[in-house]
């Protein structure tokens, strides 16, 4: 029994990785750059009393954001990191990082450096998500072999979700695989919970 509950406090920190950046954990200096990504992943934070199993949401909350193409989610994920880290001073600041970070694992961004003259890209950026709302929007399907699903007219899972995919403009080459071992090892810890 105690293996098992082992496995089940592995299992709850893995399915729900925070991947939403505040605001209040972004320093100065980041905001600018890291303002796509915060509302993107306001956006795609899934209702809990939507959606009730932790497990899905933490899929659907990965599948909004790394699928996402309107805008370069990798690279401004990656500018944004770079920024934080650069500049994390207080403890918030260090949330922010671990965040973003999240982000960065969960869907397989490549890291970057961040420069000062980079720090206003973020203002032209206009996000376009929209928040899932049901476990009937998750896809598994990898198109092309590099990249991850993204679903046709809502530049994320949402509402309005379709079987058609298209190739997300930041999918990298690492982008599939690492989505997909993300829910490949979300499914092996919790059938090694259930044993």
């Amino acid at each position: 029994m105690r293996v098992s509950a082992l496995a089940l406090t592995a299992l709850a920190a893995l399915v729900r990785a925070d991947l939403e950046l505040d605001a209040e954990d972004v320093p100065a200096p980041c905001a600018v750059i890291c303002k796509p990504v915060r509302e993107l992943s306001s956006i795609c934070d899934v209702d809990d009393s939507r959606v009730p199993d932790d497990h899905t949401q933490s899929l659907l909350e990965a599948q909004c954001i790394c699928t996402n193409d309107s805008f370069d989610v990798g690279k401004i994920t990656a500018l944004c990191a770079s920024c934080i880290k650069e500049n994390a001073k207080t403890d918030d600041d260090k949330d922010g990082l671990e965040d973003v970070g999240s982000i960065m694992s969960t869907c397989g961004f490549a890291s970057t450096s961040f420069a000062s003259s980079q720090a206003t890209l973020g203002e032209t950026i206009t996000v376009n998500a929209t928040r899932p709302t049901a476990s009937s929007q998750l896809t598994t399907t990898i198109t092309g072999g590099s990249s991850a699903p993204s679903t046709t007219g809502s530049g994320a899972s949402g509402a309005t979700a379709s079987a058609t995919t298209s190739q997300s403009k930041n999918a990298g080459p690492t982008q599939a695989p690492r989505v997909a071992e993300y829910v490949a090892g979300l499914l092996a810890v919790g059938a090694a919970a259930v044993l």
